[in-house]
């Protein structure tokens, strides 16, 4: 008996590999948010913290040139985490791309399984119907020999 050869296996093969590299990929840009969401909090505790400490300093008596300085720092940590904001959006962007890009590959590769079930179990329908004959026809001849006997 023949067995069931899949003429479209090579493809198949190939719409796997594309899902594996887009799920590669947005797993990239996944790491890039989650590495993007962690600069953003230790910015936000490094401003927490630069803030307590020009409280602290201004309860205490402080300097104009040393109260400038504070005041400089925690505007330029204000601007990093703005851009880091910024940043995220676009990783966040990327994100949605990459996921769109990952359900299609899927699609594609789950219409050429469908296929291949499809094309297998109509094989196996054949298949079935074929050995149903050939058992009548077994059973035919043994009745014809007996008939004859």
């Amino acid at each position: 008996m023949k067995r069931f050869v899949f003429r479209l296996e090579s493809l198949l093969r190939y719409r796997s590999f594309q899902v594996k590299q887009a799920l590669q990929a947005l797993m990239v840009v996944q790491k890039l948010l989650e590495e993007c969401e962690a600069e953003i909090l230790k910015l936000g505790e490094d401003q927490q913290a630069a803030l307590i400490l020009l409280e602290k300093e201004t309860q205490e008596g402080i300097s104009g040139e040393r109260f400038r300085l504070h005041t400089d720092y925690l505007a330029d940590m204000e601007m990093r985490m703005l851009k880091m904001e910024e940043r995220k959006k676009r990783i966040l962007y990327q994100l949605r791309e990459k996921q769109k890009l990952l359900d299609q590959a899927r699609m594609a590769e789950k219409a050429l399984e469908n296929l291949k079930e499809g094309q297998r179990e109509a094989y196996m329908k054949e298949m079935d119907l074929w050995q149903q004959k050939e058992t009548d026809d077994m059973v035919s001849i043994r009745k014809a020999r007996e008939g004859m006997s």
